[in-house]
């Protein structure tokens, strides 16, 4: 198996692959959005400041974690990223970066929507769908379904 893809990252891009690493965002968010309303509802009072912006917070932090993110990866984005996939492992090119990381490093692959999320060691390194053809994603995603079945 070697799989090639390019990606030139936009906001929007960026913004859906950021938001794959928060896999119960939506709970979060709902969360703090019932509870803002039942705090608006009951009354606002100088004691509930807090419980206010603790669950305002909630409601847009994984916003707020992709907005913030994007500024520093603005300039990288103006380049493709080129990833190849094979079956040594994962190869991922940019214009100041260059990242290579073997399979049986590899803990785990989580395949998303928008992402594939594969953690080795501490980091977890995002691979965008897009960069790839539709059937190359069913390649990959046959290839990691494989190795999880394989994998102790």
């Amino acid at each position: 198996m070697k799989i090639t893809g390019n990606h030139q990252f936009t906001y929007r891009t960026f913004r859906l692959v950021c938001l794959e690493a928060f896999p119960r965002r939506h709970v979060l968010q709902g969360v703090g959005a019932i509870g803002l309303v039942l705090i608006l509802f009951t009354g606002v009072e100088s004691d509930k400041t807090v419980p206010i912006v603790g669950l305002a917070f909630c409601v847009v932090m994984p916003e707020l974690f992709a907005l913030l993110s994007w500024f520093p990866q603005r300039q990288q984005a103006n380049q493709p990223t080129h990833y190849e996939l094979d079956d040594t492992g994962l190869h991922v090119h940019t214009a100041t970066s260059d990242v290579r990381v073997t399979w049986p490093g590899v803990t785990w692959v989580k395949t998303h929507r928008h992402a594939w999320m594969v953690r080795n060691g501490a980091t977890q390194l995002p691979i965008p769908r897009a960069a790839f053809s539709p059937d190359d994603q069913a390649t990959f995603d046959a290839f990691v379904a494989a190795r999880a079945a394989i994998k102790p």
